[in-house]
């Protein structure tokens, strides 16, 4: 859309670690005349196993790790493109992930370039999440610099927008627009409808923080208990990031195991044929 209109986009984004699940399957809808690049990372595996003081200290304390991943990568690549395209008329940050946002802050210090950035979820006070110690402390100042820097803040729902000017007095002078997500499940040519004999609940995201389905899974272990589902076929499908060790002993423990179905990262045709094809 943006091309149709004449506005082509420089992409800059990271590459994806070798223990990281993939989807190609939105590669065919980038147009070929698109500028995308990927730059490499701190891959996982090397971050964890530095072993200096100073790496032992981030780690436990400032959580620094995290953000050192790509940062020194994209900001640096980022100042390349910068310097050799000076046509370039704004910066656009989504997150999460959030060390988007702060190589968009640095960069825009750098070229005095306005900065847009974008929320999918909230960051330091996300309600999902558990820190609230010095780590929190000094993220929440990290972002409110970042949004006080913004020239423009776009959030995907309307609750999202009244949390970032509940904890971030900053940017009700801001202007935040609100450009929701959108799921075309309608006209997808490639979704197949099956017969359904089973009852089916399906979860598809990242289960994380208080994002505890517990209590759903215990629900089910009592309804079991009490005869409900003898004569009625049903199925609690599970995909995405979750602790998959912790839920199978769970679902074990609470003798519903043949009712949990536990699924991995799904490409975004078969999240739709699951969307689609679930009661709930």
């Amino acid at each position: 859309r943006l091309m149709n209109e004449k506005i082509s986009p420089v992409i800059l984004t990271r590459r994806i670690e070798k223990r990281e699940p993939k989807d190609n399957s939105l590669i065919h809808e980038i147009p070929l005349k698109l500028e995308v690049y990927k730059t490499r990372t701190i891959e996982m595996k090397k971050k964890y196993s530095l072993k200096t003081l100073f790496f032992k200290f981030t780690q436990k304390f400032l959580y620094i790790y995290t953000y050192i991943h790509w940062i020194p990568y994209g900001y640096l690549f980022g100042r390349k493109i910068l310097e050799k395209r000076k046509n370039i008329k704004f910066i656009f940050a989504t997150g999460p992930p959030y060390y988007s946002h702060m190589i968009g802050y640095l960069l825009k210090k750098t070229f005095k370039i306005p900065l847009i950035v974008e929320y999918r979820d909230p960051w330091t006070h996300n309600p999902y999440g558990y820190r609230k110690d010095f780590n929190h402390f000094i993220n929440s100042k990290i972002e409110r610099r970042i949004l006080n820097l913004a020239d423009m803040i776009i959030v995907i729902s309307k609750p999202l927008k009244t949390f970032l000017k509940q904890f971030f007095p900053v940017v009700k002078k801001k202007k935040i627009s609100i450009v929701e997500n959108g799921l075309n499940i309608i006209d997808h040519k490639i979704l197949k409808i099956k017969k359904k004999e089973v009852i089916t609940f399906t979860f598809i995201g990242r289960l994380y923080g208080r994002r505890n389905i517990k209590p759903l899974l215990l629900m089910i272990s009592n309804l079991k208990k009490n005869g409900f589902f003898k004569n009625i076929k049903f199925l609690f499908k599970i995909y995405g990031q979750y602790n998959h060790t912790y839920l199978n002993r769970l679902t074990n423990q609470l003798n519903i195991s043949d009712l949990v179905y536990f699924g991995e990262f799904l490409p975004r045709a078969r999240i739709y044929e699951e969307i689609i094809n679930c009661d709930l």
